[in-house]
Order: structure tokens, then sequence, then C-alpha cells
């Protein structure tokens, strides 16, 4: 057993359970394992109108429990936002204070576990050198690859600092860690591939279903997922299934022009938009839909397509980069990215049947993405520092 401290800024609440929902899967599977897990979120967010109107975030420390995991939260709002490195290392001390009282009641963790760079890898990294604490950290969906011209020179020497001072440093997909070594000049200590895990509520393989053939998208609105490809594909598809239906579920419908878009392509009557989707009702429109597409310029890892193969589902997604660690031969189809034709033919594919069955699917993503496999392979890691 492991006294594990997960450390980020990622995690659900009961108003929002989607956020940082494979972090608290992870932690889950862990404590499940015998494991002792609690979990710091460093919080650096807002501006000084959003921390002084109603819904704005308080400076502090608040703690709860999340379905059996005790959550600390510090928060250190950024009131001017050319201050931020200031208010950086005023969290970092909040965090290391929290930390030395924590050890006091609760016993030293052997383990801390940072997700994402920003802000719980940084912070995470100061803390285990602070006090030497074995790190390791996973990274997810990182600005680093998608917009990485937001980060300052201070955040890229945090970043280095994080990346030479892991004992372990896992990437989601090779993808990303192809693209994350080749832009950060680092030393690093011990890199690998470690992909998110699917929960076991997944993997329960269902028949394909009968009614219209029905396609689901899941992902933010926002340019990078590129719904505009996935439309112009549609475009063509429904022309020629006009029964067919396409769910888009998401957040963000009203920042994208997805809704214009439906407009000029002609396809509002087979189209429906759906807010982004709990845990449960993710389970819920994959077994009910015929196939899981993903149409992004890119994509670290493409968790909801592993999802769907837990589902018994076939997928069809773009080589946006992760997705080409997730579907094999028999699972779907992997198409180029911004080539709508492309898209269009493996969506008729799979209408065609061209895809293995429903329990043949799920096996092969448990024997990749199960909770087991992802468990025993942070164990070994653990049992490594």
């Amino acid at each position: 057993m492991k006294k594990i401290l997960v450390i980020s800024s990622w995690f659900p609440t009961d108003n929002d359970p989607v956020n940082g929902s494979f972090v608290y899967e992870q932690s889950a599977a862990l404590q499940k394992a015998g494991h002792r897990v609690s979990v710091l979120m460093p919080n650096l967010s807002g501006s000084a109108r959003q921390t002084l109107s109603a819904g704005g975030l308080k400076p502090g420390q608040r703690t709860r429990v999340y379905k059996k995991i005790p959550v600390h939260e510090i928060v250190q709002p950024v009131y001017f936002p050319m201050l931020k490195q200031y208010y950086t290392e005023r969290l970092y001390k909040k965090c290391f204070h929290f930390l030395k009282t924590y050890i006091n009641e609760n016993g030293r963790p052997d383990i801390l576990h940072s997700h994402a760079a920003f802000m719980g890898g940084v912070i995470a990294s100061r803390l285990s050198a602070d006090l030497n604490i074995p790190l390791v950290h996973t990274e997810h969906t990182s600005g680093l690859i998608f917009n990485p011209g937001q980060y300052t020179t201070a955040d890229r020497k945090a970043f280095a600092h994080l990346a030479e001072h892991a004992a372990s440093f896992l990437f989601v997909s090779r993808f990303a860690r192809e693209k994350i070594m080749q832009m950060t000049a680092a030393r690093w200590q011990a890199t690998a591939v470690l992909p998110n895990m699917v929960n076991n509520s997944f993997f329960v393989p269902l028949p394909t279903p009968k009614g219209p053939f029905t396609v689901l998208c899941i992902g933010r609105y926002m340019p990078v997922k590129n719904h505009a490809l996935l439309l112009t594909a549609w475009q063509s598809f429904s022309a020629r299934h006009p029964e067919a239906r396409l769910l888009l579920a998401g957040k963000n419908l009203d920042s994208t022009d997805v809704l214009t878009l439906l407009q000029e392509r002609g396809v509002s009557s087979s189209v429906s938009c759906m807010p982004a989707l709990d845990r449960a009702a993710v389970y819920e429109q994959i077994v009910g839909a015929h196939v899981l597409v993903s149409s992004s310029e890119t994509e670290t890892f493409g968790l909801s397509l592993a999802e769907a193969l837990a589902c018994g589902r076939p997928v069809v997604a773009t080589n946006s980069g992760g997705p080409a660690d997730i579907i094999s031969p028999g699972d779907g189809f992997l198409v180029p990215r911004n080539d709508a034709g492309a898209f269009d033919e493996a969506l008729e594919k799979i209408y065609q049947g061209q895809y293995d069955p429903p329990d043949v699917l799920s096996e092969r993503c448990r024997a990749r993405f199960g909770e087991a496999l992802i468990v025993q392979a942070l164990e070994a890691i653990y049992a490594g520092l």
C-alpha cells in the first residue's frame, strides 16, 4: 500500500463532474487497489473582476470529499495578469504550507503524482524537490502542443524543472511524448507512454442498436475539434442516407460557429447538439449510437474513442495524434486530417458493417486500456522509485 498525494488543477465537483474525470477515475482505481489517495488542487486563475464577482473564485483553502477521495483545493486568484509570477509564488507557498501541515496530521506521502503541467505539475515539482518526495507526472492535453505561445519564459523554465525533476514523466500517447520532448529543452530523467484508462463501467458491450444509423461526436465545441470537417463529410453521407442522425455533445456551443455551419451545410434537420455529458450519459449515448467519431486537427489521446470501443462500438477518427495509439485493425478507421471525402468514405464502411463484433472490440480495448492494466503499470512505476 502506497500513500499517494495526487496534485492536479483538474478534478470533478458535484456541479461539474466532467472536469478532470480521468484524474478522478485513475485516483479511484488506485484507491480501490488498496492505496491511500488524497488530492491537492492548486488553482491559479481568474482576474480582479472575476474574483470580486458573485461567481468568482475566492482565495483560500477548501476541503471536501468527492466520492470517498479527500480533496484539498487551494485558490490563488490572479488579480493583475502582469504579476502572474508573483501570484504563482504565493500559490506555491500556500501549497507548501498545506503539505507540511498534511504531513504532520496524516504522515508523509510515499508518492506525489501530478497531472498536467500547469499548475499541478509545476507546483508538484517544487514540493517534491523541497520536501524530498518522489514525483510521478502525467501530461494529458497539453497547451504546449495546442497553444505554445501562451507560455512565458518563466513558465517554460518551470516546465523544464518539472521535466528534469520528475522521477517518471508519463505521456498519454506516443504523439504527445514526441511533440512535447521536441519543443522542450530539458534533461529528462525517465519518460514513458501510459495511456488514459477506461473505467470498468464502460466494458459492457451491447449489440448494435436498432433504429436509424446514429453517429456520435463527443468533445468541446472549439476550432481544434474541426467540426467543420465532420459536417462537410456529414453533408455527403446524409444525402445518401437521409434517415441517419448525427449527435454532437460538448461544452461551449455558443462560442463557435457550429450552428452557422449546420445552416450552411443544410444538415440542421439531421443533427442534434447537446451540452457536455456526465459519465453516465456518455455511456448511454455511446451504446445508443452505431459509431463514435473524432474530426480533430490535434488530439493528444482521445478518451471517448477508447470508451466507445469498450462499449463495443466502432470508431472513425482523423489521424490527429493520439487516435493512432487507440485504433487497431477492425476497430474502425483512421483517416487523413482535413480530408472530408475520406471521412465520408469511412462512415460508409461502418454503415456497411466493416468492423469487428462488439465483444471483440470491447475485449481488445480492455487488454490495452483496462483499469487493472493501468493500475498494475502505475504500481510498477511507484515500486521502482
